[in-house]
């Protein structure tokens, strides 16, 4: 890996890259905003001008813009947030067909083994073998990491 490489397994790109992506993703913020100025202030009217929706989003953009772009600098993080939209659509769905559980205890263990088999897969793990473990009272636990700085 070269100096002004970022990569994580079989991904990778180039540090100008990530900076060439930063650079578009202010010009297209500055082009947004300069489509959609701020309102006129009108002498004798009090209060703040409601600004347009495209006007507040372009904002948000712009102030978390870090947070958005961290893909780009820790090539770990996802790109996307399908992971967790999946996690959450089964309930979603269970909850648009029958209305919801009859109880909160029912509900809670459903939820609780659903995130125990999602936990599984995303580390790589056999769901049957795990299940069967858990079973057996020998669950399986995610391995814990330790974080550098």
């Amino acid at each position: 890996m070269s100096q002004g490489t970022v990569s994580f397994g079989r991904y990778s790109h180039t540090i100008d890259y990530g900076n060439s992506i930063k650079s578009s993703y202010d010009e297209l913020i500055q082009a947004g905003l300069d489509e959609n100025p701020l309102p006129i202030h009108i002498p004798g009217k009090r209060g703040r001008k409601k600004k347009s929706f495209a006007r507040n989003l372009l904002q948000r953009f712009d102030i978390h813009k870090d947070s958005i772009l961290r893909f780009i600098e820790h090539i770990r993080v996802p790109f996307d947030n399908n992971l967790a939209e999946r996690d959450i659509r089964m309930m979603k769905v269970k909850r648009k067909i029958s209305g919801g559980f009859r109880d909160r205890a029912t509900a809670e263990a459903v939820v609780l083994i659903r995130n125990y088999i999602s936990t599984i897969r995303k580390n790589g793990e056999r769901v049957i073998e795990a299940i069967n473990a858990a079973f057996n009272n020998n669950p399986w636990m995610p391995k814990t990491h330790t974080i550098r700085s």
